[in-house]
């Protein structure tokens, strides 16, 4: 008879269904596991072996073909081998042919027998829990605390393969997931902790609710790096949907959690990573950098350090909101939907657009440092702000609004922005109904924004994202976009204008 039995492959950081096949022939005794296995499902052969003799049953001494289904999907990793054993049992008759019906399995085998995780099983275990043809998922014990926070999943936590007839027996009791929603502790310096920079901190919460692309440069030492880092503060917890999401993500990149990510990413890579490590990528495609921050906030400190070619790689991701990987081994598409901040000197000592001293660097060396950020990637900022040193003493400076405050502003104008656009990713309207909603709402906008376009030297999309900046804060007022917030948004576009001012002295 054939042994079947169903699990789950990762690839990138989706999971996809696998039927596990087994049939026993006569002949020499071997294993053949075809279905595109990667060299660790290879490996397995051996694993299978000790682990079926260790756990109390046999090996069959005949030719053993392990069929992965489908067979042109390629298989990643060892988490296949709990269900290519239970397959080799049922074939062998140690198991009954219709027993585990709708179960899925999930795990590696241990020499000795033992079920132990392996990387992307959280992904595998969330998608599962989405199949509708699977009620039951049979994963190690050892990740219990994690699968109790995935909604709807209900769990067989077994630590050796001999716990196969305590399932069978009815003597082990599975749990049910649930999501358990606790308040979650904000990380990272509060803004009411940062004295002055009221503006600065207004345009990070306006950037955190309408996904703004923000770029904080200065002279060293005003505080660019501590506002950037006060964002995370003010990231509101992630709804359900976004919270499998992400941990499916965290999941396949084989980075530990404690179950369920409640907690909006803040990432914040060295200025030396590479472009793999930031975008994603490898012989079999896993997520990076850019991948790891969706639905959070990307800080990129010391902007100008970054390679060039690392920076260009970030332009279609900040556009599309994905990022689609190709390689030998196939094409992947990994979800990016992040906001970027990041924060720079404007040259090497840092004076170069003014300050308390005078700029050591020469006309050219400052121009070639900028133009790494000049042209299409500067053109996706939608916020450029100088910041610049706060005076001594600091006293002077009343403590604003706490990041509370921020969270909760934040959190009202997703909802006005859903009451307006309906599910619209981060209420980011494309071109087209942003242009017919300022028809509709504002009749003179046009020349008022060819007018603000011109003086801030803006192209096209930089004026479009300026126009979504406006009805982000208009959002923040509870009220319909008026041309006061047009020209706010137009003003933190700064960069151009400050390089020509500079260039005509």
């Amino acid at each position: 008879m054939i042994g079947k039995a169903r699990t789950f492959t990762v690839l990138g950081y989706r999971a996809y269904p696998v039927e596990v096949e087994c049939d026993i022939l006569k002949g020499e005794p071997r294993l053949h596991i075809v279905g595109l296995g990667d060299s660790a499902i290879k490996e397995s052969r051996e694993r299978l072996r000790s682990a079926l003799a260790q756990g109390g049953f046999f090996f069959p001494a005949k030719p053993i073909v392990v069929n992965l289904h489908p067979a042109d999907l390629p298989k990643e990793g060892a988490l296949l081998e709990l269900a290519m054993a239970v397959s080799i049992l049922k074939a062998s008759g140690q198991l009954p042919e219709q027993s585990f019906p709708k179960t899925a399995f999930l795990g590696c085998l241990a020499l000795d027998g033992a079920i132990i995780p392996g990387r992307g099983i959280i992904a595998a275990s969330i998608e599962a829990c989405r199949q509708k043809d699977i009620e039951a998922l049979v994963a190690p014990a050892l990740i219990k605390q994690e699968l109790e926070k995935i909604p709807g999943l209900v769990v067989y936590g077994i630590d050796h393969l001999r716990d196969l007839y305590a399932i069978l027996a009815g003597t082990l009791t599975p749990f049910r997931g649930e999501r358990r929603k606790q308040g979650v502790a904000p990380t990272g310096p509060d803004m009411s902790e940062i004295e002055g920079h009221e503006l600065h901190k207004r345009a990070l919460a306006l950037a955190v609710a309408g996904g703004h692309h923000t770029l904080l440069i200065g002279p060293p030492g005003t505080g660019k790096s501590m506002l950037a880092r006060s964002v995370e503060s003010i990231l509101p917890p992630l709804e359900l949907e976004e919270a499998l999401e992400v941990t499916q993500l965290y999941s396949a990149a084989n980075i530990a959690m404690d179950g369920l990510l409640e907690k909006r990413p803040f990432r914040s890579p060295h200025h030396t990573t590479s472009d793999i490590a930031l975008v994603g990528g490898g012989s079999y495609p896993t997520p990076g950098e850019i991948s790891l921050a969706h639905r959070g906030v990307l800080f990129l400190d010391e902007l100008l350090e970054f390679k060039p070619s690392v920076l260009q790689a970030l332009r279609e991701p900040l556009e599309e909101g994905k990022i689609t990987v190709s390689r030998a081994k196939g094409v992947l598409s990994l979800p990016a939907d992040f906001t970027l901040i990041a924060a720079t000197n404007p040259c090497r000592c840092g004076f170069f657009f003014g300050g308390h001293r005078s700029c050591r660097c020469s006309p050219a060396q400052a121009r070639q440092r900028l133009e790494k950020i000049l042209g299409p990637f500067e053109d996706r900022l939608t916020f450029e702000l100088e910041v610049w040193q706060q005076d001594f003493p600091h006293n002077q400076y009343k403590r604003g609004p706490g990041s509370a405050y921020y969270r909760e502003q934040i959190l009202a104008a997703w909802q006005r922005m859903f009451f307006r656009n309906g599910p619209v990713k981060n209420g980011r309207l494309n071109s087209a109904q942003l242009v017919a909603y300022y028809d509709k709402t504002l009749p003179s906008w046009r020349s008022l924004v060819k007018e603000l376009s011109r003086k801030t030297l803006s192209t096209y999309r930089s004026s479009l994202n300026s126009l979504r900046a406006a009805l982000t804060i208009a959002d923040f007022a509870d009220r319909e976009v008026k041309e006061q917030d047009i020209c706010e948004a137009f003003s933190y576009r700064m960069l151009m204008q400050r390089l020509q001012v500079w260039d005509a002295a």
